[in-house]
């Protein structure tokens, strides 16, 4: 006797979040990233590194901290958002801009 399990395909993976809020210098800031589809849990990274202060929660996708002095000014980060779909995770980037004030 076999059983088979035949389980529905799974939708993609996408970052639904398309912008950021702009931070500033020695404040506190946060933010958290939006993605949908696939099959939680999700893994989030950032490419570069955020600016001194604010790291990612790879986990919630939030992003928190102080931003230090001399991170100020505008840089395009590339975030992924990779989900635990087995045995293929399913994987997705979004380019988004975050912009640090005085």
């Amino acid at each position: 006797q076999l059983t088979i399990t035949i389980k529905a395909a799974s939708t993609p993976v996408v970052i639904t979040t398309n912008s950021l809020p702009d931070g500033r210098v020695n404040r506190a800031y946060s933010a958290t990233l939006q993605g949908s589809g696939g099959n939680q849990p999700y893994t989030w990274s950032v490419n570069p590194t955020l600016p001194d202060g604010l790291t990612l929660n790879a986990t919630s996708g939030a992003i928190t901290g102080t931003p230090a002095p001399g991170t100020e000014g505008k840089i395009k980060y590339t975030f992924t958002l990779q989900d635990s779909t087995i045995p293929l995770h399913q994987t997705t980037s979004k380019v988004i801009e975050l912009e640090i004030k005085k």
